[in-house]
């Protein structure tokens, strides 16, 4: 019987130590040396993929939304919506998966916006709307002749930095000459997109008619169209065998001289000849203005780069300065050239990265300097090196799947930085415990975990939880920060595997107990102290004096790594040990004496109900203050600006020029309100017509034309840490001192201030101030729409709301405004349809005609070299602008009943 009882009882204590391994880390004990190995891999590997993960400042977000924009030059935007846009709609709402059509119609343009369901692949909703409007084009107005733009939008795809060049002497053909070269340097770049030029307008070989000479002559837009495409042409005639040998024939007939067009004859009659410099002045010369562009007072043509979805944004902008510095250095670079650089997003982008990479070293040292009190400091880093591991693993993860490294990615890795070590500290202080009551490190290693893996598992699990249901929230927003649960996931999920599968294997192999009576000497660590710290000294030397740049900067740090081990052994040995088993031996005990007494005299007689009720109470209480004093409640945190845009906009209709004059005007109130400023401001940018766009704005991708009554001033400041200067105070500054040295910070949230402040007043303009934007969500945080029918209505619906807003005195409001645009101002001009059919004359061809004379027609092209020039013929400017010029010019035409040429003024 007693036999019995002892085989029950070791069964039992078999069962019993059976049930306190976890098979996962028990395998991993058994196998040490292939857990070692995969650590190594994962180190390489996760390395690797973080230093090759694509840096950019926003994640890759899948909006299903297409966008088409299509240009009409010369047209009104009700004529626009009615022979465009109506016609896309129609075609475009038939696509299978849309949840909304929205087109937007302005004078020259028209914007159509998809939007579809989230379910639906963008690329593929793309291709069907292009087959949608290659369907509608077929019922566009003869006339057009415009390429649709039909994109996604991408929010990678913004501009990553802009190139200003200028110069006090040079012209604006040679900065755009310049330009132009950095434009195809730049393109070639394997992360670029596109690079856009701004500041200079494209040439053209203008054909400007002198519509009285043209009447005394009786030639028409027609006649003048004809005789330039006979003349500036080159033919094919085929092939000549001459000899065994086939040669192309070819009649070569293009100009290479834009005053050769001048020779042209237009028409010859009566032995009389008309050469089309008779009746016209011919000129290369650049289109009519649509964009200015000036820096810091200066004018600049400047370069908006563009990088491709899912390249490095860091990579992109670094090889973009490689490029400059090495034009720079070059001997084809004017002295009197200045290219500098602003707007570069990627310096965000390079903080956070580097934030993140002190975190991590930062992490670690923090966890060992805590743990080396309890555990000792070889302990110490088994824990510590939970926080490298997770993080590699993590980055090797999200490497294989495709994630960039972007603002979400980042907070979501330094969010679980403190929770990375929480299963590592569990599961190696319950090691060492069981390893401090005699335990051999293999079987305490796999005891240890037994007892606390499916705890430590259950504490991570329910951590995750709190996160995942983040991963299905829909719409975009969805889209933007579905990456912080993913990321968390991953990481966290890796931490468990490190503290389940890596840190026992460690603490088997390296863990030992610190005991008071073990005494290391200098003596004992000496090869340690004086061999790493030799070769980190001679490495020092011979990367000053042996080695080229890189090599340098690589040799540096190895030596600064192997000076850091000799250093730190040295405190070690001298400081942080002796202090470690005083508090080991002596405060820990203490602490633990007075925390029993404390649980013993909290669970003494009554003083169970008064603390749970003293509990009850504190919650309620906090109820209570959150009530009386509410935070704010914000989506996203506002930070200092790094940039401040001032977007002006007159009424539509507004010429570029009057729209110029008074950016100029505000530049110059800018300035000298910045003035006690300069240290912290790198740019001040201004664009006028084209780039005016607001990037905040979820809008802005409607906004593809020119827009002459627009502006956009950019204030560019300096680096965060750059922002202290040692000068008396403005307001709004941060004093800081460092002995005899007194620091102002200068916020420059207090200078959008000041800049809002001084622009308001001019009238007849809107002018906002504004921040750069700092992710999704895009545009105001409240917006009111006005929709119905009467177009009427609705304008003086949308005026009574905004003074019912402004007489409301609500807080909060820093600015208030309106898009409604009216469109710009009309001359109408009615044909008397029984006139012009008598006259054997149709509406179209007094339109054309009028809009030849005034707007001006492309009639073909003039090659100069490898550049390509559009030929524009239309009035010169004498009568281009005179309305009485235009309604008395003469149509001439041959009647196609009786086959008589006719000459009738438009005016009858």
């Amino acid at each position: 019987m007693k036999d019995n009882k002892q085989q029950e009882g070791s069964l039992s204590s078999k069962a019993i130590t059976k049930i306190k391994e976890f098979s996962l880390t028990s395998l991993s004990v058994d196998n040490r040396t292939s857990v070692l190995i995969l650590m190594g891999i994962i180190f390489f590997a996760g390395l690797m993929a973080y230093r090759a993960m694509p840096k950019e400042q926003y994640p890759e977000i899948n909006q299903p939304t297409v966008y088409v924009g299509i240009p009409y030059p010369g047209n009104a935007p009700l004529d626009i919506e009615n022979q465009i846009t109506r016609e896309v709609e129609k075609e475009i709402s038939q696509i299978n998966g849309i949840d909304n059509i929205k087109s937007y119609c302005v004078q020259d343009y028209t914007t159509t916006v998809v939007e579809f369901n989230f379910d639906v692949d963008v690329n593929d909703a793309l291709q069907e709307v292009k087959d949608a409007v290659d369907r509608a084009e077929g019922n566009f107005p003869s006339d057009f002749d415009q390429q649709a733009n039909i994109f996604k939008l991408d929010f990678s795809e913004i501009p990553v930095i802009t190139v200003n060049l200028s110069s006090n002497t040079l012209s604006l053909d040679d900065l755009k000459g310049f330009g132009e070269y950095l434009q195809d340097e730049f393109e070639a770049l394997r992360e670029i997109s596109e690079v856009e030029i701004n500041g200079v307008q494209e040439q053209e070989v203008l054909i400007a008619l002198d519509p009285k000479r043209m009447n005394d002559v009786a030639l028409t837009f027609y006649d003048v169209e004809q005789a330039i495409g006979r003349e500036n042409i080159t033919i094919s005639a085929g092939d000549l065998l001459t000899g065994g040998l086939r040669r192309t024939v070819r009649i070569v007939g293009e100009f290479n001289e834009a005053e050769a067009f001048g020779d042209i004859i237009v028409k010859s009659e009566f032995q009389k000849t008309v050469y089309l410099r008779d009746i016209a002045d011919i000129d290369l010369q650049y289109m009519d203005n649509t964009s200015y562009a000036r820096i810091d007072g200066s004018n600049v043509v400047s370069l908006a780069v563009k990088k491709k979805t899912g390249e490095n944004l860091i990579s992109a902008v670094d090889k973009i300065n490689r490029i400059i510095a090495s034009y720079k250095s070059s001997a084809d670079y004017p002295e009197s050239l200045d290219i500098t650089t602003t707007a570069d997003t990627s310096r965000v982008t390079k903080s956070q990265v580097a934030n993140l990479e002190n975190s991590i070293i930062s992490g670690v040292i923090l966890v060992v300097l805590v743990l080396l009190f309890f555990l000792g400091l070889r302990n110490a880093f088994f824990v510590g090196i939970a926080i490298p591991l997770s993080m590699l693993m993590g980055f090797l993860i999200l490497s294989l799947m495709g994630v960039t490294m972007n603002v979400v990615v980042l907070f979501a890795l330094i969010l679980a930085l403190g929770m990375l070590v929480d299963n590592g500290i569990v599961v190696v202080e319950n090691i060492y415990r069981l390893m401090a009551d005699g335990k051999p490190p293999i079987q305490a290693a796999k005891q240890g975990v037994g007892e606390v893996a499916w705890p430590i598992i259950t504490s991570t699990a329910t951590t995750l939880a709190a996160f995942f249901p983040m991963i299905f929230w829909q719409g975009m927003m969805g889209e933007f920060m579905k990456y912080l649960p993913i990321t968390l996931i991953i990481v966290l999920t890796s931490s468990l595997f490190v503290a389940l599968v890596i840190n026992p294997v460690l603490t088997s192999l390296f863990m030992k107990i610190e005991r008071k009576e073990d005494k290391k000497t200098l003596w004992s660590k000496k090869w340690t102290i004086v061999g790493f710290g030799l070769v980190g000294t001679v490495v020092h030397l011979y990367a000053a004096y042996g080695m080229s740049a890189d090599q340098a900067a690589n040799g540096r740090t190895f030596a600064n790594l192997a000076l850091l081990v000799s250093l730190f052994t040295l405190l070690n040995t001298l400081v942080l040990r002796p202090l470690s088993l005083g508090f080991q031996y002596k405060v820990l005990p203490f602490l633990e004496r007075k925390y029993e007494a404390l649980i013993a005299f909290v669970l003494k007689g009554w003083m169970p109900y008064l603390t749970l009720t003293g509990m009850f109470l504190l919650f309620i209480g906090s109820g209570v203050l959150l009530q009386l004093r509410q935070p704010n409640v914000i989506f996203f945190p506002e930070p200092e600006p790094n940039m401040v845009n001032v977007f002006i906009e007159f009424p539509t209709g507004t010429d570029i020029d009057k729209t110029d004059s008074l950016a100029h005007l505000v530049e110059g109130e800018i300035m000298a309100v910045l003035a006690p400023h300069n240290n912290v401001i790198e740019a001040i940018l201004t664009n006028v017509g084209e780039g005016t766009s607001d990037p905040g704005d979820p809008n802005s991708a409607t906004q593809q034309s020119a827009s002459p009554n627009k502006a956009k001033i950019t204030i560019s400041f300096v680096e965060f840490a750059d922002r202290y200067v040692t000068k008396l105070d403005t307001a709004g500054q941060v004093v800081l001192r460092q002995g005899d040295t007194v620091y102002h910070w200068t916020s420059t949230r207090s200078i959008l201030e000041e800049v809002r402040r001084i622009v308001y007043g001019h009238p007849g303009v809107q002018i906002t101030v504004d921040k750069e934007a700092s992710g999704p969500p895009a545009g105001p945080p409240i917006s009111i729409s006005f929709v119905g029918e009467d177009f009427d209505k609705l304008i003086a619906l949308q005026k009574e709301a905004k003074k019912i807003i402004l007489n409301a005195g609500i807080q909060g409001i820093e600015e208030l405004k309106s898009d409604l645009d009216i469109g710009k101002p009309e001359l109408l001009i009615e044909v008397d349809r029984d006139a012009a059919r008598r006259f054997g004359l149709s509406t179209a061809q007094i339109g054309s005609n009028l809009r030849t004379a005034l707007f001006g027609k492309d009639i073909g092209k003039f090659k100069d070299g490898e550049d390509d020039y559009q030929v524009t013929l239309r009035f010169n400017d004498k009568y281009r602008y005179d309305r009485e010029a235009l309604l008395d010019q003469t149509i001439t035409f041959r009647d196609q009943s009786d086959g008589k040429v006719k000459s009738i003024p438009i005016r009858s």
